[in-house]
C-alpha cells in the first residue's frame, strides 16, 4: 500500500524522467569536444523545459552586477519571469543582470573529476551583490535631515518591510547537478558542507541522490523530485526589484559620496550658528 501521495501518484513519474536522462546521457557518450554542451541541452529539454510553467527561460551566458564583476561562463540560468536579459545573438548567449537571476545550474558529466571546476563557477556567481528594495534604502539611509532641508536629488525608494525569508536572497542560489558521481551520500554530503556555502544543493543523476546544506538528503529517483522542489522554492520568492538603470548607471559608491557631501553641508551650516 502506497504511504504517501508521492509514493501512489508520483514514483512511476519520476522514474521515467530519470530514465530519459539517463539514457539521454549514454546516447551522447563519445561525442566530440564540439558538442560537450550536449549534457546540459539534454538535462534543460528534456527535464527542466519539459516540468516548469513556460514562463520560465533557460538560457546560457554571462552574469553581472551593478558593482562591475562579472561571473564568467554559465552552463545554466533561470531568470525571473518578470526582468530582462541580452542576447548576443539569437539562441546564443546572454547578458545577465544578477537581480533578473533566478538561480544557477552547473551541469557536468562526471562530478569526481570535475567537482573542482563546479565549484570555480559558483564561487564566481557566489561573489555577485544583488542590489534590491531592503539594499536600496540602506544605501539610501542618511541622505535626509529630520526637518527635511536637506535631501539628495535622487528618489528614495518605498520603504522596505522587514527582510523575510521569502525575499530573494542576496547572493545568487546555486546549484550543481551532474550525470556522474560519487556512489554514496556520505561522499556527497562531504564535498557539499566542504563548499563553505557556495553550494546550494547537488544533484547527481546516476546513481540518484541529493544534498542540501539545508538539510535535504535523498537517495533514489525521488531525489529529482526534491531538488526541483527546492530550486521552485528559490524561484518563488519575492521579486523586490529596484530599477535597472539606478544599479547599472550609477556609481555603487554613489549614495556614500552624496552622504559625506550633505555631512560636510551640515557640519558647516552648524559652525555659521
Amino acid at each position: 500500500m502506497s504511504k504517501t501521495a508521492y509514493d501512489k501518484h508520483l514514483a512511476a513519474r519520476f522514474k521515467t524522467l530519470h530514465q530519459f536522462l539517463i539514457h539521454g546521457y549514454l546516447g551522447s557518450t563519445g561525442l566530440s569536444s564540439a558538442t560537450k554542451g550536449a549534457e546540459r541541452e539534454l538535462f534543460i529539454n528534456s527535464f527542466l523545459k519539459e516540468v516548469f510553467p513556460p514562463s520560465y527561460r533557460f538560457g546560457s551566458g554571462d552574469i553581472i552586477d551593478g558593482h562591475m564583476n562579472k561571473s564568467g561562463q554559465v552552463d545554466i540560468v533561470i531568470e525571473f519571469p518578470n526582468y530582462a536579459s541580452f542576447p548576443y545573438l539569437q539562441g546564443g548567449p546572454r547578458l545577465y543582470l544578477s537581480e533578473g537571476v533566478a538561480s544557477i545550474i552547473e551541469v557536468k558529466s562526471d562530478l569526481t573529476r570535475q567537482w573542482d571546476e563546479a565549484l570555480e563557477t559558483v564561487r564566481k556567481v557566489k561573489e555577485l551583490k544583488r542590489v534590491f528594495i531592503p539594499n536600496r534604502d540602506q544605501e539610501l539611509a542618511g541622505l535626509f535631515d529630520s526637518d527635511k532641508q536637506i535631501h539628495t536629488p535622487v528618489e528614495q525608494s518605498s520603504k522596505s518591510i522587514i527582510y523575510n525569508e521569502k525575499y530573494p536572497p542576496i547572493s545568487i542560489p546555486t546549484f550543481i547537478v551532474a550525470y556522474k558521481g560519487w556512489k554514496n551520500i556520505s561522499t556527497l554530503e562531504e564535498k557539499a558542507k566542504s563548499s563553505k556555502g557556495l553550494v546550494d544543493g547537488v544533484l547527481i543523476i546516476d546513481p540518484p541522490m541529493y544534498y542540501s546544506p539545508s538539510g535535504s538528503r535523498t537517495v533514489g529517483e525521488s531525489a529529482l523530485f526534491v531538488f526541483l522542489d527546492e530550486l521552485f522554492i528559490q524561484l518563488q520568492k519575492n521579486f523586490m526589484q529596484v530599477d535597472m538603470r539606478h544599479i547599472y548607471m550609477q556609481p555603487r559608491d554613489l549614495f556614500k559620496q552624496l552622504e559625506d557631501s550633505f555631512s560636510n553641508l551640515r557640519r558647516k551650516r552648524k559652525e555659521q550658528f
